[in-house]
Order: structure tokens, then sequence, then C-alpha cells
């Protein structure tokens, strides 16, 4: 019985160690672990650090709350200013010289505008207590000079005189000197707060200056009830006992509906605690603290456009308070979503690990080279995401692939065999085909370097294509036709008799061989060596070597023809084929020169004692001399006679030296021996060779 029970207790343990060997089981352990970790962590940091978290959170919804309204009194000042500047606006363009205010009929239209202007941009404004203009005459005023003040009973503007120079306030000292500064600066401000005797109010103003001829010549203003701004602060409250006032830059001078004009704010018991200034604060971003019955406060500030702030203050207990609550809500809350959440954890483990193996079943068989694997998972969430991503990743693998294979095996400008993708082809049909009769062609271009250098690689590029293309045309079906590299083309015809094989290579020589470049349609030759295979008795290399001696044998007979290997072929003197032919004109001590045998002498060939002639280090700077012309290297004096006597002997088709001196680029005069030779040419059409030979001749022919 003992043993039975061991024997459960041991198989109960196997499986849990099973358990959190596994996915699912290591999530739910790093689960556990990670609630366990964050509620030390939670605890730890709370006590640690709730002084700063409840200043840092607490003190930043105060701001928010004090920037909220701040913006709300900042678009109510904003407007203010909108409506003196709108009317002095109206003004400026009405008054376009100081003469213009001296005539009463000017003054009396001013007047009904300027009141429009102000009622349509004033509207339901209702701090607005007054808005006025007021001429200036040395001083003296103008009769044309308004003012409007708000009835404090009806709440609408009647016509009054308290902002006119012949008005008592004109002469309140704050008002007054705000007059000066803005008349002596030229600018718009704003005016400390003041008291009114006239109105009966504490007022703070906006004047902005007129100017006409370069001087100022009025000044319009709008009075805000500086009382009603005092009272919409005190409205705002923060905890039981936080408050919000308005105070001046240095944040020492509280402005209250007792003491509308400020007063420190020792007299209402808030000590500052260190630096209380409160530009400082808004520039660097610190608190201002203050003591008051023995507790703490913060402080923060938002700036109105008028100078004065908007200070929040708030007691440091309460906030604590609101932190603790929010904490201690915060980890009961914890607690009781922690069971639940484990419970979750262990049903989430289960079913990633599902999904999970799943991806990684699809990667192994991706890392044994099957691409053509897809992973069944719809979800919308990450791991789905994931699986469809490896999805389309396996898909775009499975295309690069192909790319890469075709790339690999297909020239990328004919679109035929490469010589990698020719050499396969050609292994898997001696693999596959052995005994097969078949005829191997070598080919080439006859003449490529010099289609490259009279039209340039782009035209280069066209003639292989175009026969890149007759040869798929000539050779189809399971004939293997591939480009060796530059103008070399191989074909394989396969399954062919001796007979069929001379028959279309016959019919690949006469098709009429033609690219297009430019517009233009150039024709062109080829040179075709071929090999027969019997079906036996010879490897693919001596069949190679066959078809290029019989390719050889063609170049040596003069190119445009094909032949047919045989024995004779290997007795053929090679040597003269290797022989560099750009050696040989380097090195003939004469200069020579092809061109073309018309009017235009198009310069087609120069050698290096021809450039040394010509003073041109190369064949590019020879072109950029002559603009291509071999007829401009002739010395001016002898260009037009030499050159008629030139074409002449063209027409007739003699052949006679001639005698004459040119020039080169520097300068340099030689005289020289013409003697050329003109040939038609199958794909440059008439060209001529010229050999010039220096002679010891001065003088013009």
């Amino acid at each position: 019985m003992e043993g039975m029970e061991r024997g459960r207790a041991e198989d109960i343990m196997i499986r849990i160690a099973r358990f959190f060997q596994s996915l699912s089981g290591k999530i739910i352990s790093m689960s556990i672990g990670g609630m366990v970790a964050l509620a030390v962590a939670l605890g730890t940091v709370t006590v640690w650090k709730l002084s700063g978290l409840t200043e840092q959170y607490e003190i930043e919804n105060v701001g928010r709350i004090v920037s909220q309204n701040a913006e709300q009194f900042n678009f109510m000042l904003k407007r203010s200013e909108f409506a003196v500047t709108h009317a002095t606006n109206m003004l400026y363009r009405m008054v376009d010289s100081p003469a213009a205010i001296e005539d009463p009929a000017t003054l009396t239209q001013l007047e009904h505008h300027v009141a429009t202007a102000f009622e349509d941009a004033v509207g339901e404004l209702a701090p607005v207590a007054s808005y006025y203009v007021y001429y200036l005459d040395e001083g003296a005023g103008k009769a044309g000079s308004l003012c409007y003040t708000r009835d404090a009973r009806t709440g609408a503007f009647r016509r009054s005189w308290h902002k006119t120079p012949t008005g008592d306030e004109v002469n309140v000292p704050a008002y007054r000197d705000q007059v000066d500064e803005v008349v002596a600066s030229g600018e718009a401000r704003w005016s400390e707060p003041y008291y009114s005797a006239n109105q009966h109010r504490y007022l703070i103003t906006y004047t902005v200056p007129l100017f006409s001829g370069g001087k100022v010549v009025a000044i319009g203003g709008i009075d805000l009830n500086f009382l009603d701004l005092i009272r919409q602060v005190d409205a705002i409250h923060f905890f039981e006992t936080g408050r919000a006032v308005l105070v001046d830059p240095s944040g020492t001078r509280f402005y209250t509906e007792g003491v509308p004009l400020g007063a420190p704010s020792t007299d209402y018991g808030y000590q500052p605690v260190g630096d209380a200034d409160a530009e400082s604060a808004e520039r660097h971003g610190h608190v201002i603290r203050y003591a008051h019955n023995a507790e703490k406060y913060d402080a923060v500030c938002a700036p109105l456009r008028n100078g004065i702030r908007v200070m929040g203050i708030a007691p440091q207990g309460e906030l604590y308070a609101r932190m603790q609550k929010i904490i201690l809500q915060f980890l009961a809350l914890f607690v009781l979503v922690e069971i639940p959440f484990f419970i979750l954890s262990a049903m989430l483990g289960r079913h990633i690990n599902h999904r999970i193996a799943g991806l990684v079943r699809a990667a192994d068989s991706i890392a044994a080279g099957d691409y053509h694997v897809v992973i069944e998972d719809d979800h919308e969430d990450g791991l789905g995401r994931l699986a469809q991503a490896f999805n389309i990743m396996t898909e775009r693998v499975r295309g690069a692939l192909d790319q890469m294979r075709h790339m690999a095996r297909y020239d990328a400008l004919t679109g035929i065999l490469n010589r990698a993708g020719l050499d396969a082809a050609l292994q898997e049909w001696q693999r596959d085909c052995a005994n097969e009769r078949a005829a191997l062609i070598s080919l080439d271009i006859d003449g490529f370097k010099f289609i490259n250098d009279l039209y340039g690689h782009a035209a280069g590029d066209e003639t292989l294509r175009a026969l890149a293309r007759d040869l798929t045309a000539c050779f189809p079906g399971r004939h293997i036709v591939g480009r060796n590299g530059g103008d070399e083309f191989t074909v394989l015809l396969v399954d062919v008799s001796e007979a069929q094989a001379e028959e279309m290579i016959r019919s690949l020589h006469l098709r009429k061989k033609r690219f297009t470049y430019e517009g233009a349609a150039h024709d062109y030759t080829i040179s075709i060596g071929y090999a027969y295979h019997p079906g036996h008795g010879l490897t693919m290399t001596r069949l190679f070597h066959q078809a290029d001696m019989a390719l050889y044998a063609v170049k040596m007979e003069g190119k445009n023809h094909f032949l047919r290997y045989n024995e004779a072929m290997e007795d053929m003197d090679r040597s003269s084929l290797g022989f560099n032919l750009r050696d040989v004109t380097e090195q003939i001590p004469n200069a020579l020169l092809a061109c073309s045998a018309d009017e235009k002498t198009r310069i087609l060939y120069a050698n290096s004692e021809m450039l040394r002639l010509a003073e041109c280090g190369t064949p590019e700077e020879l072109m950029e001399f002559t603009q291509g012309r071999a007829l401009n290297l002739i010395h001016p004096a002898d260009r037009d006679a030499i050159g008629r006597e030139l074409f002449a002997q063209a027409a007739a088709g003699k052949k006679k030296s001639l005698r004459y001196r040119i020039q080169g680029r520097k300068g340099t005069i030689h005289s020289v021996c013409d003697i050329r030779k003109a040939v038609t040419s199958h794909a440059y059409g008439k060209v001529a060779y010229v050999c010039l030979v220096e002679t010891d001749l001065c003088d013009p022919v």
C-alpha cells in the first residue's frame, strides 16, 4: 500500500516537473515570478518614492488645471487686444495724414466707424468695462475723442468722457504712465491694475498707438474689469483647501478681491520658502513653495498675456493623502486580479504552446529544405500575424529561390542560357541522352567590337539580343541555346542527322540578321563552326574542341560563313589568329586612320601615331578636337582643295597619293603624304583606310 502511494506521488512529481519544463509551464512560472517580483518592487517603490510620486503626479495635475484656466483668460485678453487692433486698423486706413483729424466732418465719420468697429469686436465679452479713442495734439487733445463705458446696472455701453484728454482719468498716474510709454515706444501694451474713480472700478487697460505721417496721432484702448478676473480666478479650487490666485511676476504679490491692487503674500499668511520667483520657476520647471499656518503648500504658475500669473496653491498634506488612497486602491485591485490572472495564464500558456509548436515544426521543415510548408493559424494576434508573416516569407523565399535559380542559369541581357546554365544543360543531356545524335555549334558576331565602337555599347547589347532571338527562332524545342560570354554563343542540336544539322545551320546562315538602334536598322553577320556527334565515341570536351576549330577555320576564310569540322583543320596554323591586331597597328611607325568615305569623313579608328600627330592623348580628345570628322585634321588653308580632290578620287574610284598639311590640337603643323584605299564594308558602308607618312614638305600643296 505504501509502495503504491509512493509511486503515485512520484508520478505526480514527474508530471509537475514535465509541466514546468514545457513552454506553457515556463510561461506560467514566468507569470507567477513576474507578479511576485512586481508586488515586491511595487511595495518598495511605494514606500521609497511616495513623496516624489505625490509631488510629481498631483502637482502636474494642478498645473494642468491652472494652464487650462490660463488659456481661457488669455483667450479673453487676446479678444480684447483684437478689438482695439481692429478699431485702430480702421482708423489707420481712414487717416492718411495728421491733418485729416483737423476736419470736424472727418472726426464725426471716424467716431461712427470706430464705435461700430468696437461694438463688432467686443460683442459679449463680459469683463470689458470701456473702450475709447482719443486724439493727441501736442498733449492738448481733440474734440473728436470718444469713450464708451459699460453701465454697471444695464450692461450697455454709453458715451462718456473718462478717457479723453479733458477727462480726469487721463491724469491717473498708472494710466498716464501707460499712455506715455505707448507714445514713446510706439508699441501696444497692457497696464498694471489701477483704480478708476470715474468708473468706480479696478481696471487693467490695453492701449494701442495710431501712427500717421510717422508720428502717433491717437491712442486706442480697452479697459477690463480687474475684479471680474480676480473673482473668476478665486472660483478655481483644488482638493479641499487649495485655491488659485492672481500674482505678479515675482510670485510675492497677490491680487485678491479684498486688495485688488495687490498686497505681499505674507499679508495673507503665505511665507515664501526658498526662491518664489514665478518667472524663474516657469523657465526652469520648478515648483514654488509657501508655508501657511504651519503647513507646506506647493504652487505652480501659468503666465497671462498682460504679464501677471495665475497661481495654483495646493497643500502638500492633501496631495499625499490623495496619492496614498490611489496606491491602496491599486494594491487592492492587484490582489483581486492576481488569482484569476494565474488561471488565465495557465490556459493561455497551453494555447500559446500549441501554436508555437506549430511554428517550430514549420521552422524545422524549412531547415530541412521544404519551403512549401504552410502554417494554419488565422488568429488576429501577434502569433497569428507571425504565422501569416511566416507564410508570406516562405512564399517570397520560394519566389526568390526560383528567381535566383533562373538568374543562375539564364543570361540577363539575352534571356537565353548563360555559361553556367549551358554547362548544366549539356551535362544533363550527356547524362540522359549520351547516345543521341547531335551537332554542337560555336558561333560569334563578325566585327562586334566595331559595332560597339561605332554605335556604342547599347547598340552592341541590342545586337546580342537580336542574335539570341534569331537562334531561339531557328532552333526551337529541345535544342539547347546559350551564350558563353561576350559575343560567343553555343547551340546543341539534339536528335538530328548530319543532313538535318547542315540544313538547319545553313538556314541560320542565310537568315537576314539585323538589329535596330535609335530607330535605324543595321545589318550584321556571324561566323559558324560546328561538329557532329554520331551518338558514340566523342566526349563533350572533344566536341567543343572540334566546333572551336571549325569556327577558327571560318575566321581564316574571311568570316560570314559556316564550316563543319574535319581532321585537316587540326593542321591549321592558328598563330596568325592569336596575333594581336592592335599590337600591329600600334607598332607601325605611320599614322593609320579609318573613316567613312563620304563628305562626313566620320572617324572610325585612329592608332597611337595618329593621336600623336593630332596632339591628342586619347581617342576621346581626338573626337572632340575634330568634331568626329577626319577632314578637320587638314590645315584650314588646305582643307577645301584637298577635300575636293579626295572626294573626286573616291567618286572616280582612283587611288592616288596626296600631300598636304595637318594641324594638331596645340597648333603644330605637319606635312604628310596621304595614301588611302576605299572599300565597301558590309557593316559600315564605304570606308577609307588612310596611311599618313610625314614628309619634309613645308609648303601647302
